[in-house]
C-alpha cells in the first residue's frame, strides 16, 4: 500500500472536509459529477432491482435518493451532514464512493462496513487507480493510494471474495470500483460504522 507521509490528527481533517466540499452556498451550486446510471447499473448486477443498501460517505444524499427512485430501501451516513451516528441491521449491499482514500484506517472502515452486511451481501467501492491515474490520485487530500491488488489483497484478508475489478467502468473516469461478496461472519457484532468514518468527501 501506498500512504502519504504526513497525516493530519482526525479534529484537523474533520474541520477540513467540513468546509472544502460545500457544494451549496448563496452563491453557486455545484452538480454532481459522478456517473449515477453506473453506480446504478453495477449495483443491479448482483442486488437486482432492489435490497436494503446503506451508502457510507453519501454526502448530500443525491445518490441514495436516486436508489430510493430506482426501488432500493437507501440509507445514507456521512459526519460531514452530521448523520454518522451508528447504524444498525443487516444490508445487502453496502456501498462507498470515493471515501477509502480519504481515511486513516482503511482496514478498520472496511472492518466496520462489513459488519452491517448479511452473509453473502456485497461490498461496493471506488477509489482513484493510481495505476492508470497516478495524478488524481496523488492528490494532497488522499491518505491511500490504492493499486488494484493493493484492494484484492485488502479486502480479501477481511472477510471477502473480491468478485469484480472494473478500472474502466468506475463512476468518476480516475477511479476503479471494486464489488467484493461477504463470505464470514465479521468478528464482532457491534456494528461500529462512524467511528472510523473521519474523512469522507461529499459527492
Amino acid at each position: 500500500l501506498v500512504r502519504a507521509a504526513q497525516v493530519p490528527d482526525t479534529a484537523t481533517l474533520m474541520d477540513y472536509y467540513e468546509s472544502a466540499h460545500t457544494r451549496d452556498s448563496d452563491y453557486v451550486a455545484i452538480d454532481s459529477d459522478f456517473d449515477g446510471t453506473a453506480r446504478l447499473d453495477r449495483i443491479r448486477r448482483y442486488l437486482g432491482s432492489g435490497g436494503r443498501v446503506i451508502e457510507i460517505g453519501s454526502g448530500d444524499g443525491t445518490f441514495c435518493r436516486m436508489l430510493a427512485r430506482a426501488g432500493f430501501d437507501a440509507t445514507g451516513i456521512d459526519p460531514l451532514v452530521g448523520n454518522a451516528h451508528r447504524a444498525t441491521g443487516e444490508f445487502d449491499a453496502v456501498l462507498s464512493y470515493l471515501v477509502l482514500e480519504h481515511v486513516t484506517t482503511p482496514a478498520e472502515f472496511l472492518s466496520d462496513a462489513a459488519r452491517l452486511l448479511q452473509l453473502g451481501g456485497y461490498l461496493i467501492v471506488e477509489v482513484p487507480d493510481f495505476l492508470r491515474n497516478p495524478v488524481a490520485s496523488l492528490d494532497p487530500e488522499h491518505i491511500w493510494h490504492f493499486a488494484p491488488d493493493h484492494l484484492r489483497v485488502l479486502i480479501g484478508r477481511l472477510g471477502f471474495a473480491v468478485v469484480e475489478v472494473d478500472r474502466t467502468g468506475a463512476s468518476r473516469p480516475f477511479a476503479q470500483a471494486v464489488v467484493a461478496r461477504k463470505e464470514s461472519t465479521a468478528n464482532s457484532d457491534e456494528p461500529v460504522v462512524g467511528q472510523h468514518l473521519v474523512a469522507a468527501m461529499r459527492d
